[in-house]
């Protein structure tokens, strides 16, 4: 079959089609370069257009004198009006917001400007969101309070924007009460410290025989010296019984230079203390009476009896009631069960966050509001750095301070904690205990769990690996000297503890004792490396490698380092690593004698 060849029509189409280039749909591959870029510049100027989530939205550039109010430019002939911040204005401008048919609108949250405008439009039935101003920020190009406004309007309509937690009237009634005492408290601690600055500067060292000068004893011979005693003696005749430094040594330390401009600061910040206790006990008084005005959420539960020692003393500068029973009866759990929260912890987080924790999804959310989740930076799969979260938020510096306050507690969370400072550090420990505690708060306000300590031991026996953590993390000695760069990437271990290693040395003459404050030591397979520091030698660092050998059952070990050659010690190392790969032991190393030719320390293996 011949193949009829082609018309002048067609070749002068083909011809044209490959003279302007043009794209036509087909195959990628089948496209030269120029069909590709036209194709390109096609698809990017496609309108892609996003979802509209919030037809009727509205933003608020909120202001100190004045607000700038956007709505659609289809709602009204003037879409940005400017309101002023009076109660009849805001009013004005909740009327406008309805007649354009706004039914929900976006405002940052700028200083407390916000919260007269957020009350307002919420009464009048809006849906009010409350942005965070870092996540509105990227507007190009110049800043005005009309493009402000306008940009709100626009994030918010195709909802890009997020509304901030904002806790009921209830609670905020509370948050408030709380708060303020909290400043009460804090400008009471600022009066006593103008106090002692006083009694400084007047050389009378009252506060060094008398642990706290707002107590009774510190409280009545300040008393007296405003109504101008100045014997010693008479004014020490006002010591409490249980005050531990003698009647003697508290006339020593009246006994100064009396001056009468700090006799006047003395006086003024003695009135600043006195009222501030004062308006503490009328906030407390006004706290109570709200608490018993909430709602009872116990349902008929009792609350459980206080079985440990340190809870059961009452804390100065706690509410002058049981605020304990009231947290119960109001949120239906015993926060305080939990190790490390007392009971101004669990009313501070109470405050702040509620006792309806379905505000947020899961637990994680939760962790992440309060900003103690981590903040990792993944790219490709990897962690290619770690931000940090600063924030203000008061429920997460209260949960930060009561994780370190479990470092001594022996209980699940202070074995937990003292092995997260173990392999994290005190700061990543922290924030990692702090986001502990915020679940367990979720847990049991959320779901009304109880919460049971299981004791230290518990948790050492699930990781046995750091069964010596806990008692050990207590009194272990602080890193002395230049180790970190001779034993990067190696895990300390203390072999033999202080007390032992002492009660040798005392045991042995006197010419082969050895002098050392602290040691530690290395291990690397049964090659050991090892530091020990001697205060009274001229140079405090030392470093000395033992290698044990298999040669009898009591063994034997080869110094192949001291203080003077760490050349050779650095050799030696390798040689111990070496031989510790194909050898595998366990070496403890215990120094016994002292060498002439000034070697540290000679070890055996055992």
């Amino acid at each position: 079959m011949k193949i009829q060849p082609a018309t002048k029509a067609q070749k002068d189409k083909k011809a044209s089609k490959k003279a302007s280039g043009k794209a036509t749909p087909g195959k990628w591959d089948e496209m030269n370069r120029k069909q590709r870029r036209e194709m390109m510049r096609k698809m990017q100027s496609e309108d892609l257009s996003l979802e509209v989530v919030h037809p009727h939205a509205a933003g608020i550039d909120i202001g100190n004198a004045s607000h700038y109010v956007a709505v659609p430019p289809s709602r009204d002939p003037q879409p940005v009006r400017c309101f002023g911040c009076t109660t009849a204005e805001l009013k004005k401008m909740a009327e406008w917001l309805t007649q354009c048919g706004i039914r929900t609108l976006a405002m940052q949250s700028t200083g407390v400007y916000w919260i007269a405008v957020y009350d307002i439009l919420e009464e009048a039935g809006m849906e009010v969101y409350l942005v965070n101003a870092r996540e509105t920020k990227n507007l190009p190009g110049r800043k005005t309070d009309v493009q402000e406004g306008q940009w709100l309007m626009k994030l918010h309509t195709y909802g890009l924007l997020r509304n901030a937690f904002r806790p009921s009237q209830e609670i905020r009634t509370l948050r408030t009460y709380w708060r303020q005492r909290h400043d009460l408290v804090r400008s009471t601690g600022r009066h006593i410290q103008r106090m002692q600055k006083a009694l400084t500067q007047m050389n009378i060292q009252l506060a060094n025989v008398i642990s706290d000068i707002s107590g009774v004893t510190g409280q009545t011979i300040l008393k007296a010296i405003l109504d101008g005693q100045r014997d010693p003696r008479e004014l020490a005749a006002y010591r409490d019984c249980r005050v531990e430094a003698s009647e003697e040594e508290i006339v020593q330390a009246l006994e100064g230079n009396w001056q009468e401009d700090q006799l006047f600061v003395l006086r003024q910040e003695q009135a600043g203390y006195e009222f501030c206790q004062k308006q503490i006990t009328e906030c407390d008084q006004q706290l109570a009476q709200y608490l018993a005005r909430l709602e009872d959420q116990t349902q008929g539960a009792t609350l459980p009896e206080e079985t440990r020692k340190g809870r059961r003393k009452k804390k100065k500068g706690n509410p002058q009631f049981n605020l304990r029973e009231e947290l119960f009866r109001m949120t239906g759990t015993d926060l305080t069960q939990i190790d490390g929260i007392d009971v101004m912890t669990a009313m501070t987080v109470v405050s702040e966050v509620g006792w309806d924790m379905s505000k947020w999804k899961t637990e994680n959310h939760f962790v992440s509001w309060l900003k103690l989740s981590p903040d990792n930076k993944i790219s490709g799969g990897k962690v290619i750095g770690k931000g940090r979260m600063p924030t203000n938020n008061r429920a997460t510096t209260v949960l930060r301070m009561a994780a370190t306050t479990l470092r001594e507690s022996d209980s699940y969370l202070g074995a937990q904690f003292r092995r997260f400072r173990t392999r994290l550090g005190p700061p990543v420990a922290t924030k990692a205990m702090a986001a502990k505690l915020a679940r367990l708060v979720y847990r049991m306000l959320r779901y009304g769990m109880k919460y049971v300590d299981q004791g230290a031991e518990f948790y050492e026996t699930q990781h046995p690996q750091t069964a010596g953590h806990s008692s050990q993390a207590k009194s272990r000695p602080a890193r002395v000297g230049n180790h970190r760069s001779c034993c990067r990437g190696l895990k300390l271990r203390p072999r033999v503890s202080d007390g032992e290693f002492l009660e040798r040395e005392r045991s042995r003459p006197s010419r082969s004792r050895i002098p050392f404050a602290c040691r530690h030591l290395c291990l690397l397979g049964n090659a050991t490396l090892g530091h020990e520091v001697n205060r009274k030698a001229p140079q405090p660092m030392t470093t000395f490698i033992m290698l044990a050998s298999h040669r009898g059952q009591s063994g034997t070990a080869m110094l192949l380092g001291s203080r003077h050659d760490h050349r050779q010690a650095a050799v030696a190392l390798g040689q111990a690593r070496s031989d510790a790969l194909q050898h595998p032991c366990t070496t403890q190393v215990e120094p016994i004698q002292m060498c002439q030719l000034g070697v540290a320390g000679i070890g055996r293996h055992h």
